[in-house]
């Protein structure tokens, strides 16, 4: 016995195990090479080989099965017990055996929530989760920010960031930008060599083995409040004209004294 879905690799199609997704459904081709009666057949975790729960089987004809998966798992294989007839005897022989391939079942995408506006320096408040086909949280899914690339398109702007997504949802996040920026966007993605289907990496592409990612609002990055001391020559002068030095020092251009900031 063995199981396959079909692979689409190099403009070539093969018969392979390759990546699916939660709660979306998938056909699933069963190959016979003996006489056999009494075939069951079930998911079962390779590293574990602990049954998969939470999945649906309808068989359409004797060697294509429609499966609903409402769980995820990195690295499962299809498992077969069946009876092998021998016609020459009447005998039958109880067997049990893997499909030659294993492939994951992964979450659908990322979506992230930001705000429209955040100051710079300070904790962003968002949220991430991590979802199925039909939208639902991906409650399995446990992850941190080590293993996804974090991106913004101001290039002129850093992020410091450290998060763990927990049950698929965000969870413990520092999340801050170290400059003000007119707007930036944000796109949470798997790093590659890290991604939760990387068993399917030689049999699926890329476009269908990765969790589909995330794109925030346009946000805006605004100034941290400065408050400024010193002394002018003159009257109305207290107020340092703006001349940059640093993020944090700045020169009235009246006396030529330095102002520094206060937080």
């Amino acid at each position: 016995f063995d199981a396959f879905t079909y692979a689409y690799m190099d403009d070539k199609i093969a018969p392979a195990l390759t990546t699916q997704v939660q709660s979306e459904p998938f056909f699933l081709w069963v190959k016979r090479t003996c006489p056999v009666k009494d075939v069951n057949f079930t998911l079962i975790d390779k590293n574990t080989g602990k049954e998969l729960s939470n999945y649906s089987l309808d068989k359409i004809t004797p060697t294509v099965v429609r499966i609903v998966s409402k769980s995820i798992n990195r690295d499962i294989l299809v498992h077969f017990s069946y009876n092998q007839v021998n016609y020459l005897t009447g005998k039958t022989t109880h067997k049990e055996e893997n499909s030659t391939d294993d492939f994951a079942i992964r979450p659908s995408r990322f979506i992230i929530q930001t705000p429209n506006s955040v100051v710079e320096g300070h904790n962003m408040k968002w949220g991430l989760n991590v979802v199925d086909f039909l939208g639902n949280v991906s409650k399995d899914y446990n992850n941190s920010s080590e293993s996804l690339d974090i991106d913004n398109s101001d290039t002129d702007i850093t992020i410091r960031y450290s998060f763990l997504i927990k049950n698929g949802e965000l969870y413990k996040s520092q999340f801050m930008f170290n400059r003000p920026s007119n707007g930036t966007y944000i796109t949470i993605s798997e790093k590659q060599g890290k991604e939760y289907a990387k068993v399917d990496e030689k049999d699926t592409p890329d476009f269908r083995r990765y969790i589909f990612p995330a794109k925030s609002n346009l946000i805006k990055v605004s100034e941290y409040p400065k408050t400024w001391f010193g002394l002018s020559t003159g009257e109305d002068e207290n107020n340092p004209k703006i001349q940059t030095i640093n993020s944090d020092i700045r020169q009235n251009v009246n006396i030529d004294s330095s102002y520094t900031k206060i937080k």
